[in-house]
């Protein structure tokens, strides 16, 4: 939904949508979200700026971690000198992984974490991150 009004932006508010529109759309659309600092929609732009300003995330090359949790997917994207990590947990619990090298935090989907840490970040728990490595660091 675009706005929070009767019709939410897509059809005139006298008539019944051909599809219904969900019991939040009051709550949950670009007109309340654009706002909100820890909303979805915030998030997404964030990102998309994010791969847009970092030639790694678009065509750099593609690395798995070896070692992490179970529950943790973590990649490295590398394009020239340009290296960035990617952490994502996908538990609801705590997960601490070893990225042995010294990380500068991008993004996260936590909208209070402010750092990553160095050696062994602990990711809450559904949270992922966008870190940047520098030119000579190498994760484990």
């Amino acid at each position: 939904p675009w706005t929070a009004s009767p019709g939410h932006g897509f059809t005139d508010p006298s008539v019944e949508p051909w599809l219904p529109f969900g019991e939040d759309a009051n709550i949950h659309n670009v007109e309340t979200e654009r706002d909100d600092d820890g909303s979805t929609l915030t998030l997404y732009r964030r990102l998309l700026r994010l791969r847009r300003s970092r030639p790694s995330l678009v065509a750099g090359a593609f690395t798995l971690l070896d070692g992490t949790p179970d529950n943790v997917l973590g990649f490295t994207r590398t394009h020239g000198t340009e290296r960035t990590l990617v952490l994502i947990n996908f538990s609801d619990e705590e997960q601490r992984v070893d990225v042995s090298s010294e990380a500068t935090l991008l993004l996260s989907t936590d909208p209070h974490r402010s750092a990553l840490g160095s050696g062994m970040p602990t990711l809450a728990g559904n949270e992922a991150i966008v870190a940047d490595l520098g030119d000579d660091a190498a994760p484990t």
